[in-house]
């Protein structure tokens, strides 16, 4: 029977200050001292990865007590298991950020913490919806709240005392078409005048929504030259110069198989050109199966995502990782007080699995970031409304018919949210993509995954079994790679990162829909491509339900390209040419800092 999961929403796991005698035992990491030689082979990182994230999930449960009041917290009498080496050998391997174990399960050494704590919205902050074709703003709201204000500023007084001490503002105003709204703080006694108010819908009270991403914590460490980690200094994983050394010879992560074929789409003919390689993370090969081995290569189109315009509302895209190519743009800023950059990782990892060259699905498609939450991956709901406002209006005036949204994030249920989903869906045809959340329970519960129109995405693992996070439920419309995901990081611009959560699973279902709509399938609306998603999908590949909830679809996103395989007409090819970007876009356009 699975434990039931209680997680405080968006609080990463984290590791704990903790230091022991290290043994003698030699120390295997999965990353080496120099990346641009001494990497291991390819496949020897692949399976290495495989034995950090296999014995991470393993030892989840024995790591790590569920603590309803403070989220995860370590258990020290609880070490961690055993873990293996490269060779599949039972020996060490690192757990975290400094965190290595031997064979035997001790633990050797390591470094933190970091813990991100859970936030509220300040108090008196409210969501005003509007009703369908009312205006805004109406002509005496605003006098009114400086009416208010007025007499919170007088001195005491018998009129002053009917009102509490709250001045009101207006922080944000929505359009998302046929309902407008407003966000802000207001006093107890303004909300009941502003719910009086005949143009009024409801009001809704403001709260934080986090990003579904759970840190694995498996940061690729360095090792000094006696086998001890190097705690102060992190060398990242290349993901430009992937050269490494297997004995004598030197192994390119670069080498690639040139594929065509043709196949109906949409009941003509298409001419697809494709590639096929070993994968930088396991993910990528999932995707383009429909029988799962992660030991075979993955195949992906030369055009993956070509002419297609991503937007990612999350924490921001670290533009300079060379990932990305020159193709990610920070188009919009919601987050007081912080710069237009990601400072939290999220949003550039998830934006690395879509669209990033090595690590994506859709290796060629434009990425449009809209920062909605902050360095420790938080926001409120006024912030999220506000992003989906921006690139409702961006997508608008954005001529390319070819767009897909990504959003791996969510908090308790919002109707506010769910109507700001449901009006880019229906109304503006815009394919909406969501993480099921991290929770574990019905994904019906929270939002944006249980909005109309939203294709919630859970989470599951190497085994095809359900994430031990994962939401389920009759809101997860299918399910994608999600545990142990390899991808980018804002370190620097090589850097990598591996992360579990729904988080994850969403942009790989996002991928495919761009990598869908660049390979020139063209859909009359959101639902259209939903449909196509799904009767690809590879049936009833997942398990590990843990509930007789038999509304959970069991569907597991694919690419359809290994249908196309005919092994006769590959082609050598020693390095697929990187797809320069569009002409750049003026990252001026829209630019919005918001409060």
């Amino acid at each position: 029977m699975r434990p039931q999961l209680v997680l405080l929403l968006g609080v990463a796991i984290a590791g704990v200050a903790f230091a022991v005698n290290a043994p003698a035992a030699p120390i295997v990491v999965v990353d080496a001292v120099d990346t641009q030689t001494h990497l291991a082979a390819p496949q020897d990182i692949n399976e290495g990865m495989e034995a950090l994230q296999s014995a991470f999930q393993k030892d989840k449960n024995s790591m790590w007590n569920a603590q309803e009041k403070d989220g995860y917290v370590f258990d020290p009498s609880k070490k961690s298991t055993r873990g293996y080496d490269v060779d599949g050998r039972q020996e060490a391997v690192n757990v975290g950020p400094g965190m290595q174990t031997t064979a035997d399960g001790q633990i050797l050494s390591r470094s933190g913490p970091r813990s991100r704590q859970r936030r509220e919205v300040p108090p008196h902050k409210y969501i005003v919806r509007l009703k369908n074709g009312a205006d805004y703003p109406p002509l005496d709201l605003h006098a009114k709240i400086a009416e208010h204000n007025r007499l919170i500023r007088l001195p005491p007084s018998t009129e002053k005392d009917k009102h509490e001490l709250v001045p009101s503002q207006i922080d944000h105003e929505y359009d998302f078409g046929t309902w407008k709204g407003y966000a802000g703080q207001f006093s107890p006694d303004f909300v009941k005048e502003l719910e009086s108010r005949e143009e009024v819908e409801y009001v809704e009270e403001d709260m934080m929504m986090w990003a579904w991403g759970i840190e694995a914590e498996a940061m690729v460490e360095t090792v000094d030259g006696q086998g001890q980690v190097n705690d102060d200094e992190h060398k990242d994983l290349s993901v430009n110069h992937l050269a490494a050394t297997q004995g004598n010879r030197s192994v390119s992560l670069h080498a690639e198989a040139l594929l065509h074929a043709e196949a109906p789409v949409n009941g003509r003919n298409v001419h697809f050109e494709y590639y096929s390689m070993m994968a930088p993370s396991w993910g990528l090969t999932r995707v383009s199966q429909r029988q799962r081995d992660l030991r075979e290569d993955y195949s992906y189109m030369s055009s993956a995502g070509v002419g297609v315009d991503v937007y990612i509302i999350d924490s921001g895209v670290f533009e300079e990782h060379e990932d990305f190519e020159g193709r990610a743009f920070n188009i919009a800023n919601f987050v007081p007080g912080e710069e237009r950059t990601d400072t939290c990782g999220h949003g550039t990892h998830v934006a690395g699995i879509i669209a990033g060259h090595h690590f994506g699905v859709a290796k060629a498609a434009r990425i449009h970031a809209i920062k909605v939450l902050d360095s420790d991956g938080q926001g409120s709901t006024s912030q999220v409304l506000a992003g989906i406002d921006y690139m409702i209006q961006h997508a608008i005036n954005n001529p390319n018919p070819k767009k897909v949204i990504n959003m791996s994030l969510g908090g308790r249920f919002s109707r506010t949210v769910n109507d700001a989903v449901r009006a880019a869906v229906s109304q503006h045809g815009l394919p909406f993509f969501v993480a099921a959340g991290n929770t574990g329970d019905d994904a019906c519960r929270y939002s944006p995954a249980s909005a109309e129109g939203a294709f919630a995405v859970g989470a599951s693992d190497r085994s095809d079994r359900i994430g031990w996070y994962s939401c389920v439920g009759s809101c997860v419309a299918m399910f994608g790679p999600g545990s142990g995901i390899t991808s980018d990081w804002i370190r620097s611009p090589t850097s990598v990162h591996i992360m579990d959560g729904t988080s994850m699973a969403s942009p790989h279902v996002a991928g495919v829909a761009a990598l869908f709509l660049g390979a020139g399938n063209m859909y009359s609306s959101a639902q259209d491509l939903y449909k196509d998603l799904i009767a690809y999908s590879t049936q009833n590949a997942i398990s590990g339900l843990w509930s007789n909830d038999q509304r959970t679809t069991m569907n597991l996103v694919y690419n359809k390209l290994e249908d196309l395989t005919d092994k006769s007409l590959i082609k050598s090819q020693d390095r697929l040419e990187a797809h320069g970007p569009e002409e750049k876009e003026d990252n001026v356009l829209g630019e919005k800092t918001g409060g």
